[in-house]
């Protein structure tokens, strides 16, 4: 963008220097004025010149002077005038209509290009509630209702692989959280959206459990479809190795988030690399101190998972062996009991030890 008061500073100051060098340059010293009643010289080396066509006398020429600097002078102020004028239309272009946020305010630097800007704009008018109040740490919770884990059940809302331990613990930690992201859609999203969570973002790589978790959310819930190719089994891509897979799924939906999440929520493909990423992305984002949690569901812990029952009775799936490597960069600070752990990022561990790991484990679609 085109910075408007700088263009101004820079244009006044050229047209007061060429201005001082049309009156300093060509108005004559006052001991160097030449005698009224005395004529022009002869030019040397022009005897063909008669006396009858010598110059007039220094009066006249002292004024030829002076008009010529009161015309470069009024030059330079017209080109003045012309670039005050480019510079309130530019103030007056970029402003936003009066309803619409700041942009200046959104996204400051000198360094912010038109692209930066509409994405800051966008960015926060989809924070914005219904009533056009920013979503931020203090915002009130919207149509949050009580969790009556008997009713909850009665009204068909479970059927996905959450038990009544997880979906206990998933409710208390989503009660106390301002904004959740969730790789994989379900259950645990209605538990959102019923707890009246005033930020949400999720994804899933089926379209149509996007669908439905879209019609069944509230209207400032957003959600993103990762497209991995031709799906297999509980959202499982046909071909895992594709290239686009790590970008469109783990990647792609954290980057346009300009803040970091409260709760960040993995129960979909790729869990170990998703939930690596999500503590990268909060550290990016501005939780310096590790206080986002990062959930895992099918997490069985053999100390922790306790209150099993059929039909799998914890048992360790194959595809989730490799869930525990996670305690290399973070600590499990409870556990439901059943398969939803909670973990927080370990403090002795840097942004790089977790993109080390994140490497090793980005392949596991488990």
């Amino acid at each position: 963008g085109i910075d408007s008061n700088n263009t101004v500073a820079v244009v006044l100051s050229t047209e007061c220097a060429w201005s001082a060098v049309a009156i300093v340059g060509l108005t004559p010293p006052k001991d160097s004025v030449i005698r009224t009643d005395e004529p022009m010289p002869l030019e040397r080396n022009d005897p063909a010149r008669s006396h009858s066509q010598r110059q007039p006398g220094g009066q006249t020429l002292y004024k030829q002077r002076l008009c010529i600097s009161v015309a470069v002078n009024m030059f330079f102020l017209f080109r003045l005038l012309l670039a005050q004028q480019h510079s309130s239309f530019l103030n007056a272009s970029s402003l936003p209509p009066a309803s619409l946020p700041d942009v200046d305010q959104i996204f400051t630097g000198s360094s912010k290009s038109a692209f930066e800007r509409a994405y800051s704009l966008a960015y926060s008018l989809a924070l914005q509630e219904g009533n056009g109040t920013t979503i931020n740490g203090d915002s009130p919770r919207i149509d949050a209702r009580s969790f009556d884990l008997s009713k909850w059940n009665s009204l068909g809302h479970s059927g996905g692989g959450l038990s009544d331990w997880d979906r206990i613990k998933l409710v208390e930690i989503y009660s106390q959280a301002r904004s959740i992201f969730e790789y994989g859609l379900g259950e645990s999203t209605k538990l959102a959206a019923h707890v009246g969570v005033p930020r949400y973002s999720g994804i899933d790589s089926d379209p149509e459990w996007v669908a439905t978790a879209r019609d069944g959310s509230p209207e400032h819930f957003r959600f993103s479809f990762a497209d991995v190719g031709e799906l297999a089994r509980w959202g499982g891509p046909q071909n895992p190795h594709a290239n686009k897979n790590y970008l469109n799924y783990q990647v792609a939906p954290l980057f346009v988030e300009k803040d970091p999440f409260d709760v960040y929520m993995v129960d979909g493909r790729w869990r170990v690399a998703c939930a690596l990423l999500s503590m990268l992305h909060a550290s990016d984002r501005g939780d310096k101190e590790s206080r986002a949690l990062f959930l895992i569901h099918d997490y069985v812990d053999k100390e922790k998972s306790i209150r099993c029952a059929p039909p799998d009775n914890c048992n360790i799936h194959k595809a989730r062996q490799n869930y525990h490597r996670v305690k290399e960069v973070a600590n499990m600070t409870e556990h439901s009991g059943n398969k939803l752990a909670v973990f927080r990022r370990r403090l002795d561990v840097s942004d790089y030890d977790i993109y080390s790991l994140w490497q090793e484990m980005m392949k596991d679609i488990g």
